[in-house]
């Protein structure tokens, strides 16, 4: 995180389910540190330290959001789309790898990025303070007139400065291709819709609660076979108009995915009592968000927590209703 000022260091592979308490503590210290700029140390074997400065951008990719909220509030949190063969097309085009499309194997040759990179980085150092300002503050102004128009009013500053960050990027690029005399290949109206979907995957709403937590938590308990079918849980395939349920005996549940965390030294927002899900399960079915019933009473399970197994794949990040054997 301190190896450069301008080119980002990528950690790629984040998965905190995989990662020691300590790792993964550490690491997010660490990017906490990075985004106010902070120094770390690093002792010698003379006993003396060493001072490092956070300044690296980095980007962070993996099968896992990054934990925690106010890691989230500091990250521009994008969701990569499917791939489609217009996208296969174009990256193949920049890498020089082969791909196969409607029309058959495509083999472009690899762009050469060494004179775009230079030109890349030079370009922010030419613009003169006045401009930068300029830039920086049209991003700004832009930005909240998306929200206004996105109705989205639960951005926290440190968003704001992100979002105005994706602007600002994409106004230096436009720069980049008017000054090299280039088809930047992207249109105000494209650059609105980026904008419209970082904005969309910021806020309060799209950070992950303690009730969603739970459910993913459930669901990886359940892919490591710490909780049984017709034990902790169950699957009933409801006909006609209404979706199967997922029901769950919530305090033997809870009891399960806690030695799920424990026995693998994992640190998540997790309540030490059932109880305290059940409150907000009944705060979910009273506003008809997946919670159907918080009393159902089960064959098996007797009373037990249901939900609607279509919203929670629809309305849940890494949640595989497959898990549950349907």
């Amino acid at each position: 995180m301190s190896a450069t000022t301008n080119i980002p260091v990528w950690f790629d592979e984040y998965k905190p389910s995989d990662m020691t308490k300590y790792e993964k503590d550490n690491f997010h210290d660490l990017f906490r540190k990075h985004t106010r700029g902070l120094d770390v140390t690093r002792g010698r074997k003379d006993q003396s330290e060493e001072s490092y400065s956070l300044t690296a951008p980095i980007v962070l990719s993996g099968e896992q959001q990054i934990q925690g909220n106010a890691e989230q509030r500091r990250a521009i949190r994008v969701r990569l789309k499917k791939t489609h063969e217009e996208t296969k097309q174009a990256w193949s085009e920049l890498t020089g790898e082969s791909v196969e499309t409607s029309q058959g194997f495509v083999h472009p040759e690899r762009c050469d990025y060494s004179q775009h990179a230079r030109a890349v980085w030079e370009l922010p150092t030419e613009i003169d303070d006045n401009e930068f300002e300029q830039t920086w503050q049209s991003g700004k102004e832009s930005v909240y007139e998306t929200l206004s128009q996105a109705g989205k009013t639960d951005l926290e500053p440190l968003e704001i400065v992100s979002l105005t960050m994706v602007k600002f990027g994409l106004a230096v690029f436009q720069l980049l291709a008017s000054r090299v005399d280039a088809n930047p290949d992207i249109t105000d109206g494209e650059i609105e819709r980026v904008m419209e979907y970082v904005i969309y995957e910021s806020g309060q709403q799209e950070r992950t609660s303690h009730v969603e937590e739970f459910l993913q938590l459930v669901e990886s308990t359940a892919r490591a076979g710490q909780i049984k079918k017709e034990v902790h849980y169950d699957v009933i395939e409801n006909c006609g108009a209404d979706n199967d349920e997922l029901c769950l005996k919530l305090p033997d549940t809870h009891a399960e995915v806690s030695r799920y965390l424990r026995e693998r030294d994992i640190n998540a927002d997790f309540f030490d009592s059932h109880k305290d899900y059940r409150e907000r399960f009944r705060e979910l079915q009273e506003k008809e968000q997946f919670v159907t019933d918080t009393s159902k009473v089960h064959r098996e399970l007797n009373r037990c927590v249901a939900f609607d197994l279509e919203q929670l794949d629809k309305e849940l990040n890494n949640f595989e209703p497959e898990t549950f054997n349907i």
